[in-house]
């Protein structure tokens, strides 16, 4: 269980079942294609810039492309899945469009952004999202929110953040010459306390502290606002 997308992963096994069956599914800025799986049901497209993780495999992606300009039809994809990816674009709100552009009027959009974090694939982050800019830059760009959710609170994030203060607080030399100690404490604080954490988590209903945010939402009917 990896605390930092445990949250994001739930979310989209949780909303997979909006896609309907045999709908053409734009995963844009797909990665590794990590959440195919739940989307068996219907026809997946995984785009990408192939660029933000050197370490990634991007080799199973369908398209290599730069979200601010799409390789697709206007109206030809009937739902897309966009996770932990708005961050990475310096132009959110043109990618946003670009995204409605593709997607059929009423088409489904589900999307994930961090609120919180550290910095990730330098030089590609840009930024972080409160729930307000997202509602904001999705109506700018042609969608109509019907769901916005705090994915992970105070206790989450602390189930992710405890595992890099220890280490941070363990130099290479005392993990040599301390070791029996620098293990018990990679144990209790890399690996005990986080999944307590993670799991007490649930009892913090407001979430005001949230690692990322869930939206489910349509592409509007209307066509989107153009101005700045």
């Amino acid at each position: 269980m990896d605390p930092g997308t445990a949250g994001i992963r739930w979310f989209v096994a949780q909303t997979a079942s909006l896609v309907p069956e045999n709908a053409l599914l734009l995963d844009a800025g797909a990665g590794e294609g990590r959440y195919r799986g739940f989307f068996s049901h219907a026809r997946y497209v995984g785009a990408d810039f192939a660029k933000g993780d050197p370490g990634w495999d991007y080799s199973q992606l369908d398209v290599v492309c730069d979200l601010l300009h799409l390789p697709f039809k206007s109206n030809c994809f009937d739902a897309a899945l966009c996770t932990q990816v708005l961050e990475h674009i310096p132009e959110p709100l043109n990618a946003l469009r670009e995204i409605a552009r593709c997607l059929k009027p009423g088409a489904v959009l589900i999307l994930t952004a961090p609120l919180t974090g550290e910095e990730h694939q330098r030089p590609y982050d840009f930024y972080r999202y409160t729930s307000f800019g997202l509602k904001y830059l999705l109506e700018k760009s042609g969608f109509r929110v019907e769901r916005l959710e705090r994915l992970g609170g105070h206790l989450h994030f602390l189930a992710v953040a405890l595992p890099r203060l220890n280490n941070f607080l363990w130099p290479k030399w005392a993990r040599v010459v301390l070791f029996p100690l620098y293990a018990l404490s990679k144990l209790l604080f890399g690996a005990v306390a986080p999944l307590v954490m993670f799991h007490l988590d649930r009892f913090d209903r407001e979430k005001e502290l949230a690692l990322n945010f869930g939206v489910v939402a349509r592409r509007r009917e209307e066509p989107a606002c153009t101005d700045g």
